[in-house]
Parts: C-alpha cells; sequence; structure tokens
C-alpha cells in the first residue's frame, strides 16, 4: 500500500511536466520558463533521487530518474527556442 501510494504520487507530479512540454513544443517557445527555476529543479530532483538511492525506495528513484529525464527535455528545448530568438535578431538594429 506504501508502495502504491508512492508510485501514484510520483506519476502524478512527473507527469506534470508533460503539459509544459507539449505547450513548448507547440508554441516553439520557452520564454515564461526561467532558467533559475529550471536548475533548482534539477539539482533538487538530484538531490531527491540521492536520497531515493540511500533509502532504497523505487518510487522515489523512479520519479527522480524521469522528472530530470523531462526536466532536461525542457532546457533542451530552451537551448533551442533561444538560439532560434538570438538568430532573428538583427544585430544593426
Amino acid at each position: 500500500m506504501r508502495t502504491a501510494l508512492g508510485l501514484l504520487a510520483a506519476a502524478l507530479t512527473t507527469g506534470a511536466w508533460l503539459p509544459q512540454i507539449a505547450k513548448t513544443l507547440r508554441t516553439g517557445s520557452s520564454e515564461d520558463i526561467s532558467w533559475a527555476y529550471l536548475v533548482a529543479m534539477l539539482l533538487g530532483f538530484s538531490a531527491w533521487l540521492t536520497y531515493g538511492v540511500m533509502l532504497g525506495e523505487s518510487a522515489i528513484i523512479a520519479a527522480n530518474v524521469v522528472s530530470l529525464l523531462l526536466v532536461g527535455a525542457l532546457v533542451v528545448l530552451k537551448v533551442r527556442t533561444s538560439r532560434s530568438l538570438l538568430q532573428d535578431v538583427d544585430p544593426t538594429g
């Protein structure tokens, strides 16, 4: 029962990243996502993953591995959309 609750919580909180990824892909913009937020989330998920490994808790480990991958995908999308925005800027004004 405890593990099932942990896995449900993990699925819900980890799955919460999917709408943001979908929106970023659909609009081609990641301007509304701050770098500080992404870095803080990556560090937090890394800490949670370490904690989960230390405890041997599969729900914590699984949720944070997937969350790291999803936030990593957002970082890649942000880098790509930021580069395309920079290419559209005319340096001559």
